[in-house]
Formats: C-alpha cells, sequence, structure tokens
C-alpha cells in the first residue's frame, strides 16, 4: 500500500517526539496558497460533474497538476519537519548542557558555603576538581603572595592546585604558567587559539590570582561566561577565607593576651587551667582567668564579660589587672571585687558588666596537714565546687551582682577549707549551659557527675576531664566560651606546712 503524507506524517511525529500542530499546517497551507487551489480544482470537479459530458483528458490533466501540486507541498512540509527536528535537537542538546552547566554552578557554590571545608588549599582543590570534571580540561589555580589588605608580591603567581588531564607535560605546565602570568599582569580573561582559557580571580580591588584551563580542543565565548562568574564566586570565597583566617589569628592573639601565659608554681597545692573558645572561634571571647600571689597567700580569679570582641577584652583587662592591683592593699576578697566594680562603673565607656569569682587561698596549718583555707567572693557567679578526695560534690553558694553596673556592688562571701586530695574547681557558664541536640543543658547535675569521677585526680586531669565531657556532650564544640580553674591540695605533701608567697610590700 502506498503510504500517503498523512501517514508518513503521524509515523514521523510519533518516531520523532515533535508533533507539527494542526494550527501550524493549516497556517502553512493558507500562506502558500494551496488552499485556494484546491478549492478552484474541487470547484472545476463540481462543474464537472453537473455537466452531461466531461472531457477525460482535461479532467486528468487537472488531476495531475493537482497531484504535483501535493507533491511539492509535502516535499515543502517534510523539508519544514527537518529543519524543526535539527533545531529542537539543538534546543534539547542546549538545555542539556544549562543544566550540567547550573550543576556544576551549584556544586561550586556549596564547595564555597561549606563551613567545614579545610581553608584555602582545600577551597581551591575541590574547585578545580570540579572544574576539570566538568570541562574535561586541565584546571591550574594560581595565588599570588601578598595580605588581604596589602598588595600582592612582586612575584610571579604561584600554582597551587591542579587537577584534570596532561598534568605532567612540561609544555603544558609552561602553558599555564605563561597565561597566568599574562591574567595576573592585565587582570582580564584570556581565550587564545590553543585551547587556553583563563580568568582573572579578582577580590577586594585587586587581582590574587588565576584560574587556568588547557584542553585538546578550543574553548568557545559561552564556557569563557561560565567560568568568569565561577572565578568571581573562588574568589570572593578565598578574599573571605583569608579574612576569617586574619580576624581568627587577631582574635587568638588578643585572648592569648588577655589569659596568663603559664601559671605561676604553688608550693603544697596543684593549679591547672583551661580554655576553650565559642564555636565558630573568630571573635574574642569574655571569659578568664588568673592565679597571682596576693598578701599572705594566693589569687585565683576567674570572670566572664557580658559580650564578645574588643570591647569585651577591653573589660576583661580592667577587671583583671584591676583585681590583681588592688589585693595588694586589701585582704579581702569581697572588698577587692567591689572597689574594681566601682572603677569599672566609673570609667567604663561601654554598657559590658561582668561575673566572677574570687579566691583567696591561705595554708592553715591547725586545719590539717597540708590543709588550705579559702575565702570566696561571688559578683554575681556561678558556685564553685568542690570535690572531696573521697568524691564527694558540692557547690558553694555563690550569688552576689554583676560588678560594673552603676549603683549595684553586692558582693556574696564564703569560706571553705581543702584538706589533702580536695580540689577547688571554678568555672564559667559555658561549662554549665552547653547544650546538645536536643537543647538540653549539661548544668550542674552533668558538673557533679564529671567532678564525682575525678576523685584522686591531678588538677591537671581534673580540668581536661571536664573538658572532654563537655565537648562531648557539645556536638565537639561549646556554644560559648569556657573558662576552667582548678586547684587541688596534695594528698601527700612533704611539708606539713607549705612556706606561703614572699609578703608584698606596697610601698
Amino acid at each position: 500500500m502506498t503510504s500517503t503524507p498523512e501517514r508518513e506524517g503521524a509515523a514521523g511525529e510519533k518516531a520523532r517526539g515533535y508533533p507539527l500542530t494542526a494550527t501550524a499546517g493549516r497556517d502553512y497551507w493558507r500562506a502558500s496558497g494551496l488552499d485556494r487551489e484546491l478549492r478552484a480544482v474541487s470547484a472545476r470537479i463540481s462543474g464537472y460533474r453537473g455537466r452531461r459530458r466531461v472531457d477525460p483528458v482535461r479532467l486528468r490533466a487537472e488531476l495531475n497538476r493537482t497531484l504535483f501540486q501535493l507533491e511539492d507541498t509535502e516535499r515543502q512540509l517534510r523539508a519544514c519537519l527537518r529543519v524543526l527536528e535539527v533545531r529542537a535537537d539543538r534546543a534539547a542538546e542546549t538545555g542539556r548542557a544549562a543544566l550540567r552547566r547550573l550543576d556544576t554552578v551549584c556544586r561550586i557554590t556549596a564547595l564555597l558555603v561549606d563551613e567545614r571545608q579545610g581553608g584555602e588549599a582545600a577551597l581551591l582543590d575541590g574547585a578545580v576538581r570540579l572544574l576539570a570534571e566538568e570541562f574535561g580540561a586541565r584546571v591550574s589555580a594560581f595565588l599570588a603572595d601578598g595580605t588581604v589588605d596589602g598588595a600582592a608580591g612582586e612575584e610571579a603567581p604561584h600554582e597551587v592546585a591542579t587537577a584534570g588531564r596532561e598534568g605532567g607535560l612540561r609544555q603544558v605546565l609552561t602553558a599555564a604558567a605563561s597565561a597566568a602570568d599574562r591574567v595576573h599582569r592585565t587582570g582580564r580573561p584570556l581565550l587564545r587559539p590553543g585551547a587556553v582559557l583563563g580568568v582573572p580571580l579578582c577580590a577586594g580591588g585587586r587581582t590574587i590570582g588565576s584560574l587556568i584551563m588547557l584542553r585538546s580542543d578550543d574553548f568557545v565565548i559561552q564556557e569563557l561566561g561560565l567560568v568568569q562568574e565561577l572565578g568571581r564566586q573562588l574568589a570572593l570565597a578565598l578574599w573571605s577565607e583569608r579574612r576569617r583566617r586574619q580576624q581568627a589569628d587577631a582574635a587568638q592573639l588578643l585572648q592569648s593576651s588577655l589569659l596568663p601565659a603559664a601559671l605561676p608554681s604553688v608550693p603544697g597545692v596543684q593549679v591547672a587551667a583551661g580554655y576553650l573558645p565559642p564555636r565558630g572561634g573568630a571573635a574574642v571571647g569574655g571569659d578568664f582567668y588568673d592565679v597571682f600571689p596576693v598578701r599572705d597567700g594566693w589569687g585565683l580569679l576567674l570572670g566572664d564579660i557580658c559580650g564578645k570582641g574588643e570591647e569585651a577584652a577591653a573589660v576583661t583587662a580592667v577587671v583583671r589587672h584591676g583585681t590583681r592591683a588592688l589585693s595588694v592593699w586589701e585582704p579581702c576578697p569581697e572588698r577587692v571585687l567591689e572597689q574594681v566594680g566601682q572603677v569599672m562603673a566609673l570609667q567604663n565607656t561601654t554598657d559590658r558588666f561582668a561575673t566572677a569569682v574570687f579566691a583567696r587561698l591561705r595554708f592553715e596549718p591547725t586545719c590539717g596537714p597540708g590543709a588550705v583555707r579559702l575565702g570566696v567572693a561571688s559578683a554575681g557567679h556561678l558556685p564553685a565546687a568542690v570535690v572531696r578526695a573521697d568524691g564527694e560534690v558540692s557547690f558553694l553558694k555563690g550569688g552576689g551582682c554583676p560588678i560594673g553596673i552603676a549603683g549595684l556592688s553586692e558582693v556574696a562571701v564564703e569560706e571553705t577549707v581543702l584538706q589533702a586530695g580536695d580540689a577547688l574547681l571554678l568555672y564559667s557558664d559555658g561549662a554549665t549551659e552547653a547544650r546538645d541536640r536536643e537543647g538540653r543543658f549539661f548544668d550542674e547535675r552533668g558538673l557533679a557527675a564529671v567532678l564525682a569521677e575525678t576523685a584522686g585526680m591531678s588538677a591537671e586531669a581534673l580540668v581536661r576531664a571536664v573538658e572532654q565531657r563537655v565537648l562531648d556532650f557539645a556536638g565537639g564544640a561549646p556554644q560559648d566560651d569556657m573558662a576552667l580553674l582548678a586547684v587541688r591540695v596534695d594528698p601527700d605533701p612533704a611539708d606539713p606546712q607549705p612556706a606561703d608567697p614572699k609578703p608584698l610590700d606596697p610601698g
């Protein structure tokens, strides 16, 4: 059976998946004028039917001319379908390429915003691997020396990450280095014959590096635009990472200046301390501790400043060094904190306040071999924890009002005696207010539980045990910074009456 255009058209539409709609066919039919021809032929045939005698030769000619026109129309329709198929294939390929590019952009973006990535090197390595996989090319990342705020070094940029094929060929390495040097000097993208593509990594008003791509076939202008956009995102991520690292280094340096570099050796007792920065670690925390000699004994200080950052650091310095200075003349720990609070209220230009606990340690031979008496003053701070040698854990009363608030100067004070093997722990709220995944607090019960397990341990082991238990509870990092300061009386003191530090001369 001879196939008709209608049957072929239907079969073709089903095979190709691109149907030619009835509206499109009708529009083409009218535009070509064939509809008028067919109506004319139909009228003539109808006229022939109305006559008694029909000229067969003339009728055959009319039919042949009509069939020829129909065949020509079929050829034109088939040509149109072929054009539509080509265009549809191109559109589909363009769509697939766009989806691949979009997927690449999403993967690069996810990599750049991932806080778990391990710094600049890991960021660049992951980026070049994704680009090499997407473009089938050798991708190299070059960076110039220099700081975030300073100008780049005069030396040529050096390769810091690479991925893809042909990575070991000398000519390839030379071509990549040459392209990187040109892109870095001009600050402009590079697309030249020989399948070389390069884009600058610009951030902060200067060029910090470049991305260079090499492959066997040429790059196209659309690929250059995509790589430029990815290069801008990568440059911003590198810039942010460098700033974050600088801020973290500055915060660490400032934080270390607020804490003693090393604790002094106190005869007859063990002293240990620990500090954990808050999650993220980029801001200066407000927790601090200190151990220093005072008149007829030793001073143990731990505090927590409201807030973080440079202002909190300034208040920390006032509280820490003010306590050190005033304790030379003032023997009562509560009076020392009250006077520090008055200084803060008068001279503090911010709204920062502080909670603090200040313990004055004195040796008391009359209470037992190696025993020490502690006068503990609390200014709105958490109660100190006492760990007896047999594992019994208790908490002092704590209380009082924070210092640095005008009109408030209430400081609570109490005394306790530590026998041989007993320990005292001062801590900040970063320990008790650490939260787990369900939002539950570690609180004093969790602290008491871990302290009960530290009976017989050294002061250093006690501090590390508390730190580890809090880290495990909080999933690796506390939400707030945490300071710990522990003192433990030697269980077997060699000298039943340890010598006090040399009395300080206030004059």
